[in-house]
């Protein structure tokens, strides 16, 4: 039986070293590493994805779908002030890129800098005004067949004479001729993953995602859907009216993440600011859950994690669900300034003030500018303890 296991143990080990050395062939220019890396974000590897795309910006500082997509990501943890900064360079490198300036809005939101997201929010409609219209349907292309392969072009018939193949005769040399001989085929270069970095920049954000990241039809359509049902969420949330006016505009965003996720039912993220619109619509059964969904299918889901603790605390009155949601969302980013204000808050309800106060200081340490809001508190929670 151990002679058996040996080998295919052997074998296993074989696979694995192929896989990885294939990778890390594959990776060897930017285009490369980007797309890996969105491979790792689109599969919730965010910390991965990370790290690919590091690597890529490092090889290539002008490759803006990789700060794009690192600002997504950053996002997805919690890290707001790093994410700001990638969409602040998308920015620069392509302004006419309105998802940048959507995704953009986002973080300043999370980062309650109400005016600056809706100063983006409106640049956003102004460069896409169809994030303002009535939603609408996108149709999936079909994808390109492909060629049929080429056949060998069929060889001349042979003319004989009897059952005698005649060789044909060699031209009598004339003295002064010389034979030239045909020039010899150069060999091609050896390919490696073609780098598509200087192709890549003479298109838009969305047309560099389709190539380097090699998406399918569906795929694009999903991306699609998911813009603009985050547009409508961002717009509704910053343009300063009531939740129940900005119904309507929770109900489109609402419909454009169905479509979504009728194509791509594992999107988490589609699932998370699904659950986010609901939660403004004050359809608080859908919103929770739309939050497990999304952490059900990527459990280091940072923000979501953030969110559902934030509901379970404020709407559920379920404190030990909350902390317990805030515990994971800080495993899973130790950096994460706003789980560690939002534990505070919890360990404060709990009478755990050492604890919040622990919480709001190492908060105010990775976010300076959480100082003015939680000075207050830290000063209260110590006249708690006297």
């Amino acid at each position: 039986m151990n002679k058996i296991i040996l080998p295919i143990a052997m074998v296993v080990i074989l696979l694995i070293s192929i896989a990885t050395l294939y990778a890390q062939g594959e990776a060897d220019n930017s285009t490369s590493l980007t797309r890996l890396g969105i491979m790792k974000v689109r599969g919730g590897d965010y910390e991965g994805g990370i790290k690919l795309l590091d690597k890529a910006i490092n090889m290539d500082k002008e490759n803006t779908l990789a700060y794009f997509q690192r600002g997504r990501a950053r996002l997805a943890i919690g890290n707001y002030k790093e994410a700001i900064e990638d969409f602040d360079i998308t920015i620069r490198q392509q302004p006419d890129y309105a998802p940048a300036y959507v995704e953009r809005a986002n973080v300043k939101s999370e980062m309650k800098d109400n005016a600056g997201a809706k100063q983006d929010m409106d640049t956003a409609v102004k460069l896409d005004p169809s994030y303002l219209k009535q939603p609408e349907e996108v149709k999936i292309a079909k994808e390109p067949e492909k060629p049929p392969e080429l056949q060998k072009p069929a060889e001349p018939e042979k003319k004989e004479e009897g059952n005698i193949s005649k060789t044909p005769e060699k031209p009598e040399k004339k003295e002064g001729d010389e034979i030239v001989k045909a020039p010899a085929k150069p060999a091609e270069p050896e390919k490696k993953g073609e780098d598509l970095s200087q192709k890549a920049k003479v298109l838009n954000l969305n047309d560099q995602l389709a190539k380097v990241g090699e998406l399918s039809k569906k795929d694009l359509v999903v991306e699609k859907y998911f813009q603009q049902g985050k547009a409508k969420l961002l717009n509704a949330i910053n343009n300063r009216s009531s939740d129940v006016k900005n119904a309507p505009i929770y109900n489109d965003a609402i419909w454009y993440f169905n479509k979504a996720l009728e194509i791509a039912p594992k999107n988490a993220e589609a699932y998370y600011y699904r659950g986010l619109a609901y939660n403004h619509l004050g359809n608080y059964g859908d919103a929770i859950a739309n939050y497990d969904r999304a952490i059900k299918l990527n459990p280091k889901f940072a923000i979501a994690l953030n969110r559902r603790g934030v509901f379970k605390s404020t709407t559920l009155d379920d404190e030990q669900g909350a902390l317990a949601d805030l515990n994971k969302a800080i495993e899973s980013n130790p950096e994460y300034a706003e789980a560690y204000s939002n534990r505070g808050s919890i360990k404060r309800s709990l009478k755990d003030y050492k604890g919040a106060i622990a919480d709001w200081e190492k908060a105010i340490k990775l976010e300076p500018w959480r100082k003015g809001e939680l000075q207050a508190y830290i000063d209260a929670a110590k006249k708690k303890m006297k």
